[in-house]
C-alpha cells in the first residue's frame, strides 16, 4: 500500500509545479523536455546492467505473441524487452500529449478541475481491466462509472443553458482524460504481461520518447528559453519518474480495479486542498460539483 501512497503523492506534486509554472509563463516544451531528460537519466541509473536493445528481443516477441494473448502468461525475458519497447514508445506518445495538454490546462481551468479531469481517466483502465483482461467488476464500481459520466456531462453545462449541453465541449478536457487514461492502461498492459525487472527499461523508453518529441517542438517553436523553465522541468521530471515506478509496484500489491481510482481519488483530494488555499482557486457550483460526483465515483470504484 505505500507504494500507493507515493505513487499519490508524486502524482500531486507534478500538478502543483505546472501550476507555478505556468502562472510565470514557462516554456511548455523546455519544461517537458528536461522532465523527460530527468526521467531518461533516471531509468538508466535504475536499470544497472540491463541492456537497453537487442535485435533478438523482437523475434522473440513474435514467437510468444499468440501464445501469451491466450494464456495471459508472462512473456520471457527477451519478449518482456521487446514488449517494453514497444509499449514504452506508445506510453510516450500518451504521456507527451497529455502534459501539454495539462499544462494548458492548469493554466487555462485551474489546478483543480484540471486535476480532476486527468484523474477520471481511471475509468479507462479500470473498464478496459475488465473488458480485455477479464477482472471482475462488481455492483458499487459500475455505480461509480455512472457517476464519472455524469461529472463529465456537468463540467460541461452551460452557465446559461443549464439543462443543455454547450455547442463547444470543454475538448481540452475530454481529451486530457482521454490520453490520461490510455497512458495509463498501457502500464497496466505492461505489468500484466511484462517481467516486473524490465519496468526501467519500459520507463526509459516512454522518457525517450517524450524527450525526442518534446525537444523536436522546443526547436520547431524557437521560443526564449530561461532558466527558471529548467528548474521547473526538473522538479517535474523527479516525482514523474517516480510515480510510474511506484504504481507499477503497486499493482503487484493491489488490483488495478482498485489502485487506479485509489491514486486518482488521493491526487484529486491534495490537489483541490493546495488549488483553493495556496493558489487561492475560486470554484463555481458546477465544478464543486463535478469534483465531488469524481470523488465519490472514485472511491465506489474502490
Amino acid at each position: 500500500m505505500i507504494n500507493i501512497l507515493l505513487s499519490i503523492l508524486c502524482s500531486s506534486l507534478i500538478a502543483i509545479v505546472f501550476k507555478f509554472s505556468e502562472g510565470r509563463e514557462s516554456n511548455r516544451y523546455m519544461v517537458t523536455s528536461i522532465n523527460y531528460l530527468s526521467g531518461m537519466m533516471a531509468s538508466i541509473i535504475m536499470m544497472g546492467s540491463l541492456n537497453i536493445f537487442h535485435i533478438n528481443w523482437f523475434s522473440m516477441f513474435m514467437q510468444e505473441f499468440n501464445q501469451v494473448l491466450i494464456s495471459g502468461q508472462l512473456f520471457s525475458k527477451e519478449g518482456t524487452g521487446a514488449l517494453a519497447i514497444i509499449l514504452g514508445i506508445i506510453t510516450g506518445i500518451l504521456y507527451f500529449l497529455s502534459f501539454i495538454l495539462y499544462q494548458k490546462s492548469v493554466g487555462k481551468n485551474g489546478v483543480s478541475v484540471s486535476a480532476t479531469f486527468m484523474k477520471l481517466g481511471v475509468l479507462i483502465p479500470t473498464i478496459l481491466s475488465v473488458i480485455l483482461l477479464g477482472e471482475t467488476i462488481e455492483l458499487l464500481p459500475i455505480l461509480g462509472i455512472i457517476l464519472s459520466i455524469i461529472a463529465i456531462i456537468v463540467i460541461n453545462l452551460n452557465n446559461k443553458e443549464e439543462q443543455k449541453v454547450k455547442d463547444t465541449m470543454k475538448v481540452d478536457l475530454i481529451l486530457l482524460f482521454i490520453l490520461a487514461g490510455g497512458g495509463d492502461f498501457v502500464t497496466k498492459l505492461f505489468q500484466n504481461f511484462g517481467m516486473v525487472q524490465y519496468k526501467n527499461l519500459y520507463l526509459f523508453y516512454t522518457f525517450l520518447t517524450g524527450f525526442t518529441i518534446s525537444l523536436i517542438m522546443l526547436i520547431i517553436k524557437n521560443r526564449k528559453v530561461k532558466l527558471i523553465d529548467m528548474c521547473f522541468g526538473v522538479m517535474v521530471g523527479i516525482p514523474n519518474v517516480l510515480m510510474p515506478s511506484f504504481l507499477i509496484k503497486g499493482l503487484e500489491e493491489v488490483r488495478a480495479v482498485i489502485a487506479f481510482p485509489m491514486v486518482s481519488a488521493g491526487t484529486i483530494l491534495i490537489t483541490n486542498f493546495c488549488g483553493v488555499i495556496f493558489f487561492k482557486e475560486k470554484l463555481g457550483k458546477k465544478e464543486i460539483a463535478a469534483i465531488v460526483l469524481t470523488i465519490i465515483a472514485i472511491i465506489l470504484m474502490s
